[in-house]
């Protein structure tokens, strides 16, 4: 290979290995499961706890359709109980009663923090003497910290329990439809290791 073509696919992985890393990612920081659990789920109560009602609409619908490929069946709150923002326990209850639903699972914001990140790498460099005015090349991630959360209804009992943490792009509004996917990609993905579904 020439020394050009080289240098080509080194520049190349290296560009491709940072753009990897500066997409958002999910990542589990704590897992429970109940070890005397044994039942069978096969339709799931989801509820996205968001102030903002287009968030909670796409993260219910998106995990819905993520549990059919495992013949689980999804029903999203907003179907049921509507744009209703906060809810107690029995008015929830009375609303799936009848329904056949084995189990709640409520994901909720229990933290967020900022993460400034300073690119040093060799290209960053490089890009900034075309750039005066962003020389330092700074950015800053948001980082959600979620709780996600697995009750039997028969029980009321928890049955799973996951905390994780997720870092946004700097617009959140483009951010969010994809680290929607990718979050619930990850929880569904430690549901079916940890065979509840």
């Amino acid at each position: 290979m020439h020394l050009k073509n080289r240098l080509f696919s080194v520049i190349f992985v290296i560009l491709f290995v940072g753009i990897l890393q500066s997409c958002a990612a999910t990542t589990l920081k704590k897992v429970w499961k109940d070890p005397g659990y044994s039942g069978k789920i096969k339709k799931i109560f989801v509820i996205g706890v968001s102030e903002k009602q287009h968030v909670r609409t796409i993260f219910e619908k998106e995990f819905v359709n993520q549990l059919k490929p495992f013949y689980i069946e999804g029903v999203p709150s907003y179907f049921v109980l509507g744009a209703q923002k906060m809810l107690d326990k029995e008015t929830i209850v009375s609303k799936i009663q009848g329904e056949e639903i084995d189990a709640v699972l409520i994901t909720r914001l229990v933290g967020q923090d900022t993460k400034t990140i300073y690119n040093h790498n060799w290209y960053g460099h490089y890009s900034a003497s075309y750039d005066n005015a962003r020389k330092k090349r700074v950015y800053t991630d948001e980082i959600l910290n979620l709780e996600t959360n697995l009750y039997d209804v028969r029980t009321e009992k928890l049955i799973w329990s996951a905390v994780s943490s997720t870092y946004l792009l700097d617009d959140p509004s483009t951010s969010i439809p994809k680290e929607i996917q990718s979050f619930i990609k990850l929880m569904i993905k430690n549901l079916s290791e940890e065979k509840l579904i």
